[in-house]
């Protein structure tokens, strides 16, 4: 019996001390490992939609800031040469246009507004590049099924047509891009769902603010009127009413007129920085 229980004691220790040593190998197999081996490789961050977008036109756009007597406005310039000639700033127009083949048009209202103007002014600034240099923006054409979404083609004028007749929002006229120096100048930040309607109350006041948009026409006989551009003749009917969408966002020293009239002239020069310098 003795020598029982001796037999079975050593096959224990004997046991306990193999299994330690094939703790330490494995130890020390661990440790030799490169450290990459044992770390969880992080996940690649995913690039928000139209970062490209905005990365774009942080570089290859100019903001142009005045001071009118209804206070501080801007307009932005697109660098339509230097973009031509860049190959950051056409890798990001090749990276966006490529972003958005996999993107699909939300559903959700606010969301939807913001990436369909944001789409349209992409496609836009590349449909002109495509056709620089041309002497006014009327050359540019706005017919051509070309643009890429989750799939599927789009014009130019099949996505505008999708802003307009679907939300009746006339202040996103003043956001969707228009290569005329006379258009309502492009906003140097992406539309975001989550501030879009402050984004729009902001273009359509900066509009309000440039000299060249709106005046107070004096008249000898008769009373006064506001005098505005024909981008109000040439959209008329995406206003309910004209007058009182000035008297809305407009500086306040045009609510006591009655009267408007579409007399301003308007400048289909391209919106490069030579041009705006030129005009301003």
């Amino acid at each position: 019996m003795k020598f029982f229980l001796t037999f079975v004691l050593s096959l224990f220790l004997l046991s306990c001390t193999r299994q330690a040593e094939i703790k330490v190998m494995e130890d020390s197999e661990a440790e030799s490992l490169p450290q990459k081996a044992l770390e969880t490789k992080p996940a690649k961050p995913k690039v928000k939609a139209f970062q490209y977008f905005q990365d774009f036109l942080s570089l290859g756009a100019r903001v142009y800031n005045f001071n009118g007597v209804d206070g501080a406005y801007y307009h932005l310039a697109i660098d339509y040469q230097k973009i031509l000639t860049s190959n950051s700033l056409q890798t990001l127009i090749t990276k966006q246009a490529k972003q958005l083949e996999s993107l699909k048009i939300p559903e959700q209202t606010d969301e939807k507004i913001a990436f369909l103007v944001n789409a349209y002014n992409f496609f836009y600034i590349q449909e002109t590049l495509s056709e620089y240099p041309v002497k006014d923006s009327k050359e540019i054409r706005k017919s051509k099924e070309i643009y890429n979404i989750s799939g599927l083609n789009y014009s130019l004028k099949h996505l505008e047509q999708m802003l307009v007749d679907d939300f009746e929002d006339p202040r996103l006229r003043f956001a969707m891009a228009c290569p005329a120096l006379s258009c309502p100048s492009l906003n140097p930040e992406i539309y975001k769902a989550e501030n879009i309607y402050i984004q729009l109350n902001n273009s359509v006041r900066n509009y309000f603010k440039n000299p060249k948009n709106i005046k107070v026409a004096k008249k000898v006989l008769g009373d006064d009127y506001i005098s505005t551009s024909k981008l109000f003749d040439f959209y008329e009917d995406e206003f309910e009413s004209v007058l009182s969408f000035i008297h809305s966002y407009a500086p306040s020293r045009y609510r006591r007129f009655n009267r408007e009239k579409q007399k301003l002239g308007f400048d289909w020069s391209l919106n490069s920085p030579e041009n705006l310098s030129k005009s301003m």
